[in-house]
């Protein structure tokens, strides 16, 4: 029930999917300050975690999975950089405010098109 009692005795985030969109998980590790390690072209967490935020290993590459955990165990202080940096970029790109107005602007932007569209199929020749 209290997820974040369980993520405060992690020191990292370890996204085992091979597919995922964007897990929100991950999101929620990385608000407190838990790097992520994740499998390239596997959704959108590479995107987020880039190279400052975890590690992004070979799309199903298990040994480059584990040697990140184990690269991270032996260097606190890059586990505790990252995991700044993944915290940083939540407060900074997705905090609610700001992840509801680029949804708000997707859905104006998507009417402005739609109704561009509409005109236009009115017009006559």
């Amino acid at each position: 029930k209290d997820f974040h009692a369980f993520f405060a005795v992690m020191n990292v985030f370890a996204l085992t999917s091979r597919e995922d969109p964007f897990p929100l998980v991950c999101l929620e590790a990385a608000a407190l300050g838990k790097p992520i390690i994740c499998f390239e072209n596997s959704g959108g967490m590479p995107e987020f975690v880039e190279d400052d935020a975890g590690l992004v290993v070979s799309y199903g590459n298990l040994s480059a999975f584990c040697d990140g955990i184990l690269h991270y165990y032996n260097n606190r202080a890059e586990l505790k950089a990252a995991g700044q940096r993944a915290k940083i970029k939540i407060t900074s790109d997705f905090s609610l405010e700001i992840s509801c107005q680029k949804v708000k602007e997707i859905i104006l932007g998507r009417n402005q098109i739609e109704l561009a569209v509409v005109h236009n199929s009115f017009e006559k020749d």
